[in-house]
């Protein structure tokens, strides 16, 4: 679990949002003086300037609009690499994930400060479980009884109606190979989703996230371009089919127990409390 130390220090955030605004200053008097010789060899006409015939950079009337886009881009940049850094949203649903994207990509950030992003990092800290939390229970919806598709498969019923069991069915997640093998599916959407259900029993167990190559996924792509139909992990053995079918079956009760119960209405506080 994260309890701040595993985020930036507070040093090196200082040392991130120095350069931020060091290039924030170059960048205005590198395009000041661009103005400036630009005012010279207006000398030379009305349609002079110092630009190349086919070059990308504004022209003079433009510069100020030019400025603002480009300290936009480099403020989305710089959040983009302080979150990843941080980790945090590797824990996170892919809801969450989704939702801070769209917020960075529509500007919708403070400014680049010490105070602004210490500020934001000590808020993921204080909503840790919450986040996490979130992640759980996205996977839980995704393979839960009653869950989308769920309701084709003997198998899944047998968990119960709001109770995962230790065997479930996946359909479109496998796919043939052009050499008789296996990979993923090209769905982003349903492989996200294993990649979330890995990721929950490796927090759930205290295990930090799943790394390459032993992450699920990794593991039924190499298993499954040898032409293998099946895979153990710590945490799940599966079995694929050509109908594009993956049959899961969770390794560990104790983790399963506990995924039911934060996935259902519960929260990592309650979990530890049961523990």
């Amino acid at each position: 679990m994260v309890d701040g130390k595993e985020l930036m220090c507070k040093e090196t955030v200082g040392g991130l949002v120095e350069h931020f605004e060091k290039a924030s200053q170059e960048l205005r008097q590198g395009l000041a003086h661009l103005k400036t010789a630009n005012q010279h060899m207006a000398a030379f006409g009305p349609y002079a300037d110092v630009y190349p015939e086919d070059g990308p950079m504004p022209r003079h009337r433009e510069m100020d609009d030019y400025l603002r886009d480009c300290l936009a881009a480099m403020k989305k940049t710089a959040w983009r690499s302080i979150l990843r850094q941080t980790g945090i949203l590797d824990r996170a649903s892919a809801k969450r994930r989704d939702e801070t994207e769209s917020q960075i990509r529509q500007g919708e950030i403070p400014d680049v400060t010490l105070e602004n992003v210490m500020g934001v990092l000590e808020g993921l800290v204080r909503n840790h479980d919450e986040i996490v939390t979130e992640c759980i229970r996205e996977a839980y919806e995704w393979v839960r009884p009653e869950g989308w598709s769920l309701h084709r498969y003997k198998t899944n019923w047998k968990n119960g109606r709001f109770t995962l069991g230790r065997k479930i069915i996946k359909s479109g997640l496998i796919t043939g190979d052009m050499r008789g093998g296996f990979r993923l599916s090209y769905s982003p959407y349903m492989v996200d989703r294993l990649r979330s259900l890995d990721k929950a029993f490796h927090l759930l167990d205290g295990k930090g996230l799943p790394q390459y190559p032993t992450d699920l996924c990794t593991v039924i792509e190499q298993d499954g371009r040898k032409g293998h139909q099946e895979c153990e992990t710590p945490y799940f053995r599966c079995r694929w089919y050509r109908n594009g079918n993956l049959h899961i079956e969770i390794r560990r009760q104790d983790l399963l127990d506990a995924f039911n119960r934060v996935g259902a209405d519960g929260s990592l506080m309650e979990q530890a409390e049961t523990a």
